[in-house]
């Protein structure tokens, strides 16, 4: 929901707690046609309120903003790491220039395979 949206709102809820202040009054000083017309009021902001929020929640969603991720670029950093580690988990043995397994490595002697 936008700050048009929001004002709306904040303009509706206000304006019907006073219609339902009216309809107190009305009710309370006898006056049944000035209670009904402040209640049926309240009640059409009322379906004014709802009818917002629902059209907020349908907004399409590229036009709603996207909410910040502050773990992305970590989540980013720990899938290269996965796409560059080999299948043993080991490093390669530097003197070969990745190209074999170190010697201590399950998969030194199929190194070329893999």
């Amino acid at each position: 929901m936008n700050s048009t949206g929001h004002a709306f709102v904040t303009v509706f809820v206000l304006a019907a707690i006073a219609a339902v202040s009216v309809g107190g009054y009305g009710l309370g000083t006898g006056r049944l046609p000035l209670a009904a017309a402040a209640y049926t009021v309240a009640t059409l902001l009322l379906a004014a309120v709802a009818r917002e929020a629902n059209r907020a929640a349908a907004a399409p969603a590229a036009a709603r903003p996207r909410p910040g991720r502050p773990l992305a670029r970590l989540r980013a950093c720990l899938q290269a790491r996965r796409a560059t580690r080999t299948p043993c988990g080991c490093d390669r043995y530097w003197t070969s220039a990745g190209t074999a397994h170190d010697d201590w490595c399950l998969m030194h002697d199929g190194s070329e395979t893999s």
